[in-house]
């Protein structure tokens, strides 16, 4: 199964404080990506389309995926979330996406064609680990 959603504010919050999501979220699937963005961003109007035809299609349909976004330009905490993502996580372009894999860290991307942004999932995964 695979859902889509926005990342609730305390998520977002959560990750300012300690700079990492917290492992509620990291766990809610066998994998999970979290996608920081900004509204004024092209490239983010053409992965948000293709993670919807994702989520329609039920791909994939090998593992269970949780996808969430934040885009933190709307919201109160932008500067402090921007910051973190700059200068800890070390990337100032967006889309910015976290892929995680049993509750951890396995890559991170900025925008992916929706095949490129399963095989990253795929590459990380064993076939028993499935």
């Amino acid at each position: 199964m695979t859902t889509y959603t926005a990342l609730p504010d305390e998520y977002a919050r959560y990750a300012i404080a300690h700079h990492e999501f917290p492992s509620e979220l990291l766990g809610s699937a066998k994998a999970v990506a979290v996608i920081s963005t900004q509204s004024w961003c092209p490239d983010w109007k053409a992965v948000d389309r293709s993670l919807k035809a994702l989520v329609e299609d039920q791909k994939p349909e090998d593992f269970d995926l949780s996808i969430y976004t934040v885009i933190y330009d709307r919201e109160k905490y932008f500067s402090e979330y921007r910051t973190m993502k700059e200068r800890i996580w070390g990337n100032s372009f967006v889309p910015y996406i976290r892929y995680y894999v049993d509750g951890e860290l396995v890559a991170d991307t900025n925008q992916l064609a929706s095949e490129g942004f399963l095989e990253v999932f795929r590459e990380h995964m064993t076939e028993n680990a499935r």
